[in-house]
This record gives structure tokens, sequence and C-alpha cells, in this order.
């Protein structure tokens, strides 16, 4: 399919309608059309062009062949051939999925009249290197630039105060991320695989931290997490192979399932006492820990939590505990006593 003329019939388009038509080349949309659902033409990598009819109430193209709301203040879809693209000083919102696909998509001017980014909005852009998000930018969906893996850095406004779900998934090449104070939430899997990421300032302003949210950050060298936080979430740090050293508060009071599993560079690690709850897997193959100490509101050690920890020297087991679970320190090859208080009742 390599072009595509919509007859006056039609009045809706609907969400995906053409997604992924890779030959399509040309879209002609009718006066009659008056609803467009999400991503129409997204990952139609070869489209140079979406032509709105002039009599059309609802919707409008540029010269360019970019497509808008009526008045051109949201971003509708941007053709998947383009390279670089200026963003009209009209346009407050860039729409959902508004670039999804664009994988020619090497530069993009944001102009500060822009308050959104909607979810998805420059998903999978892969040739996208940089972007200068405007100061006057509030929110920024969820996916919005999940797999730019050409991406190497972002400075997040200060006016944004959530860092959505998935948000920078997959950006491989990202090395540096500025978080504002203005930010009081790190969705789930928010850098999950940002394999050039060497460090990360958390401001005090975050108080909670998805899970999977730094998952597979293998550059990570050091964390600090804010006072304000209360969980680390399941598998949050999971896999951050060069993280060696973390920070955490006496906010803590649980560390979630394969919190920290595989992070093998992590020589130590200091359980504040707040902490009741500490899951399963959550430290599992931390092969250069040497010692820890069980806060003493621990009543579980969960199965496999410590398991292969082959440099594990030292671990103290508080009176508060009363079960240790299957494999807790399993393969702990360097672990030559441990005192099991009384208060365990199972093994």
């Amino acid at each position: 399919l390599t072009s595509v003329t919509i007859p006056d019939s039609v009045t809706s388009i609907g969400d995906d309608a053409f997604y992924n038509c890779r030959s399509l080349t040309s879209v002609t949309i009718p006066d009659s059309v008056t609803s467009i659902g999400d991503s129409p033409f997204a990952s139609c990598t070869s489209l140079t062009g979406i032509w709105v009819a002039e009599g059309n109430s609802h919707y409008s193209s540029d010269a360019s062949g970019v497509l808008f709301n009526k008045d051109k203040t949201t971003l509708v879809q941007c053709p998947g051939a383009f390279a670089a693209y200026a963003i009209p000083d009209s346009v407050t919102i860039i729409g959902g999925a508004a670039f999804y696909g664009c994988t020619s998509l090497k530069s993009v001017t944001i102009p500060d009249s822009v308050t959104s980014i909607g979810g998805s909005a420059f998903s999978n852009c892969t040739s996208l290197t940089s972007v200068t998000i405007p100061d006057s930018v509030t929110s920024i969906g969820a996916y919005a630039f999940n797999t730019c893996s050409g991406l190497t850095s972002v400075t997040i406004p200060n006016g944004v105060t959530s860092i959505e779900e998935h948000t920078f998934d997959k950006c491989r090449s990202l090395t540096s991320v500025t978080i504002p104070n203005s930010v009081t939430s790190i969705g789930s899997y928010a850098f999950y695989k940002c394999r050039a990421l060497t460090s990360v300032t958390i401001p005090d302003s975050v108080t909670s931290i998805g899970a999977y949210a730094f998952n597979t950050c293998s550059g990570l060298t050091s964390v600090t997490i804010p006072n304000g936080v209360t969980s680390i979430e399941e598998h949050t740090f999971d896999k951050c192979r060069s993280l060696t050293s973390v920070t955490i508060p006496n906010s803590v009071t649980s560390i979630g399932s394969y919190a920290f599993y595989k992070c093998r560079a992590l020589t130590s690690v200091t359980i504040p006492d707040s902490v009741t709850s500490i899951g399963a897997y959550a430290f599992n193959t931390c092969s250069a820990l040497t010692n820890v100490t069980i806060p003493n509101g621990v009543t579980s050690i969960e199965e496999h939590t410590f398991d292969n920890c082959k440099s594990l020297t030292s671990v103290t087991i508080p009176n508060s505990v009363t079960s240790i679970g299957a494999y807790a320190f399993n393969t702990c090859r360097s672990l030559t006593s441990v005192t099991i208080p009384e208060s365990v009742k199972s093994i």
C-alpha cells in the first residue's frame, strides 16, 4: 500500500488504523472526517505527508504534511519519513504517539508554547540523539521516549512532577539525566535498560520509585535513595552490575523481591533499622557482598535472599527473625560461621 485517499463517506479513523504500513507515502483526509483515534499512521516509515482537505472543521495539515487539530494547537501525527521537524509555536500539546516509530527522525525542535508531551509521543524514534524539552512543559506521558536508543542526554523541566512508567525505557545510549526538585515520583520501568547511564541524582522531593525503575542500568555505579522513599520495589536495581554503592535512608520500611538481584559489584550495604521486610532474591548473586546486618524488625529471611553471595563472610541475624527460607544462604562459600537465634522456628 503506497497511497490512500479516504472517501467522503468516512467520518472516523480508528486507533492504529494504518499502523506499520511501511510503504505508505501519502494520505488524503476528506472534509467528512470528524474523529481520528490514537496512532492512526504510527510506524508508517515511508510516509511523507498527511493532507487534510481545507474544508475539514476538525483537522488540518501544514505545508509539510503534518497532521494537527483544526487550530493547530495539538500535533496529532508527524509523517514517519521526516528526518527533522520544527514544531510550530501554535502547538501547546504534542499528542499521544505523535512521532511514534519515526525511525528517521534525527532532530526535533519543541517550542516554548508546548506544555504537554503525550504518552508514547517519541516512542521508537531510534535515530533521535538529543532533544531539548522547554521549561514550559509540565507533563510528560508514559512511554514518551521509550526505545529512543540513540538519545544520549535529557533534562527534565522543573515543572514536571512525575516521571511516568516506561518514559525512558530502553534508551540504551542515555548517559546523563537531570531530574528536577519538582519530581515526586519515578514510575515503573522509567529507566529500564538504560545501560549507558553511569550516575543519576534522585532529588529529595522524590517519595516513590516504581518497580523495575532502574532495572538493567548496568553502567550505574552509585545511587542515593531519597529520605522520603518508604519502599524499594521489586526488581528496582536488578542487574545493575556496576553498582558499588547504595544509600538506603531510614524512611525505607521494605525492600522488595529481586531489588538488588545480580548487583555483582556491590561490596557492602547498610540496611537501616526501619526495614521490616526483605523480599525473596533481594540480594541474590551480589557476589562481591562481604557482610550484612539484618535489622531487628525483620521477621523472615525469604527464599534465595542471599543465595550465591560468594564473598559473604559475616551475617547478623536478629532475634526478631522466626523463619529462614529455602536457599536463603545457598552457595555462600565464604561464610564460615553463622549464629541462628532461638527465635527461629523454621529453616
